[in-house]
């Protein structure tokens, strides 16, 4: 019976547990700076920001333009003539009711925003990275231990068949561990499932065009420590992503009031010209032009008055958000870190459960095979041990997720 579930175990294992491809936290990390789709987005937009602020440059440089034409006339009593003429002009804004100047600011602001923007993109996907990493090296580790368990449960049966066979154990104790056996398998195969789906998403997370191919990962994460003292949270708050770009919405908010206010303002503007003309080549008359030109908007529907008033509830939405984003920014900062220090303690505390039910289960196994315990005290601590095992496994798993979790909120990559 021993070697045929040993026979099962590696027929059901040997697909899975030996797949084609390994990777480390590294490998995985390189890839996904190269295919991951949301972090190409971001790079677009902040390269898009970019080109919005040189756009926003372009309103203090003159505007230079140049001009040619030829053409012919001529009437019933008069003969066929040419005309040629080319020239050059040019337009600067001298000032434009603060609305360049509001623009540009804006727009710098903007370009500040999408970078923390994409900080916030590239941390998120380490964060999604190192969880789907961990479930996949969770789910390696999980069949591993299925397959253990399984020839534990497998062990036990036989043991309490042979007692039942010399009439010392009864029908319901062998039902109950035959019952433990089934699940053992069961858990098994569907441990083996779960590694498939978790290897499907970590590929995915990754980029990879076809997330089903079978990989596996390897890495020796270090124990994860922390520091005991007391965190500042208000301070932390401020190192956020979602507290800059609330802070530099708030702001650039205000540039676009000015840029809505600039609008009931004149608006000043220099040009000059030179052309030339003639009928035949080489030109012959030349000319030139310079003047100021001065406007004034007096009626225009109504329609800057409201841009103004829109601009001016946009701010106090602005600035609400940002106080809103700090309150939640606190509360969510102060609830990582929280998971994060229990993670730490509950992996302690599962290792030292881990520790004791094992001795128990030793000591046990042996007063039972030898009459001197009975089957429900043998049974209890087996099952104590075999869930101390699995707590240990998803509790060392656990806390480094939060980890990465704790990382993800304040905006660390890694």
């Amino acid at each position: 019976m021993k070697k045929f579930a040993f026979l099962l175990f590696v027929l059901l294992t040997a697909v899975q547990v030996l797949p084609a491809q390994q990777l480390t936290w590294q490998d995985v990390l390189k890839e996904a700076k190269q295919k991951n789709q949301e972090l190409k987005k971001a790079q677009e937009s902040l390269n898009q920001a970019q080109y919005q602020l040189s756009i926003a440059y372009s309103n203090f440089m003159p505007q230079i333009s140049a001009s040619a034409s030829t053409g012919r006339s001529g009437s019933d009593t008069t003969s066929t003539k040419e005309s040629y003429s080319m020239g050059v002009s040019g337009r600067l804004s001298l000032f434009s009711g603060m609305a360049d100047y509001s623009d540009l600011q804006s727009k710098k602001i903007a370009l500040e925003i999408e970078k923390v923007s994409y900080q916030r993109t590239y941390s998120d996907l380490v964060f999604n990275l190192k969880k789907s990493f961990i479930n996949l090296l969770l789910a390696q580790d999980s069949v591993e231990l299925s397959g253990k368990i399984l020839a534990r449960r497998t062990q036990n049966y036989n043991l309490v068949k042979m007692k039942y066979e010399s009439g010392t154990e009864d029908n319901g104790s062998l039902l109950r561990v035959e019952a433990d056996k089934l699940q053992a398998e069961f858990d098994l195969r569907k441990a083996q499932r779960t590694l498939k789906k978790s290897a499907t998403d970590l590929q995915k997370n990754i980029g990879r065009e076809d997330p089903s191919g079978p990989v596996s990962v390897s890495e020796e994460f270090s124990k994860v420590t922390t520091s005991t003292e007391e965190l500042n949270f208000k301070d932390l708050l401020k190192q956020t992503p979602e507290y800059t770009i609330a802070r530099y919405t708030y702001e650039k908010s205000s540039y676009d009031l000015k840029s809505a206010k600039s609008a009931l303002y004149p608006s000043l503007s220099a040009s000059a010209g030179l052309s030339q003309s003639g009928d035949s080549l080489p030109l012959d008359g030349s000319s030139w032009n310079a003047g100021l030109s001065l406007s004034y908007p007096l009626f225009s529907g109504g329609r800057d008055m409201y841009n103004l008033k829109i601009a001016g509830k946009s701010k106090i939405i602005a600035e609400n958000t940002f106080k809103q984003a700090e309150l939640n920014l606190y509360a969510a900062l102060e609830s990582s870190w929280n998971d994060f220090i229990n993670s730490i303690e509950n992996a302690g505390v599962s290792e030292k459960y881990l520790e004791a039910s094992a001795e128990q289960s030793r000591i046990t196994s042996e007063k039972y095979m030898n009459g001197l315990s009975t089957y429900n005290e043998w049974y209890s601590i087996e099952n104590d041990y075999i869930n101390s095992e699995r707590s240990v496994l998803n509790a060392r798993m656990n806390e480094i997720i939060s980890e990465a979790a704790w990382k993800n909120i304040l905006g660390f990559g890694e």
